[in-house]
């Protein structure tokens, strides 16, 4: 069964596992932003120092397969 707890719930289940306090309220805080959407901005970083758009790591993973055979 899944259970959503707050932030506070979920850093103090972090320090009841033996996590120190600041390490289990970044770790929150992570989650938190993730689940908030904040890894969803986009920027031309990679157009910038690359000179090619992004790629999907599928994509990347296709194109560079015989790397890994």
């Amino acid at each position: 069964m899944h259970v959503k707890l707050t932030a506070e719930e979920r850093s103090q289940q972090l320090v009841g596992f033996g996590l120190p306090e600041h390490y289990a309220k970044f770790l929150t805080w992570l989650e938190t932003s993730t689940a908030n959407g904040d890894e969803e901005r986009m920027n031309d970083a990679v157009k910038r120092v690359t000179g090619r758009l992004p790629q999907s790591f599928d994509a990347f993973a296709q194109q560079n397969k015989s790397a890994w055979q």
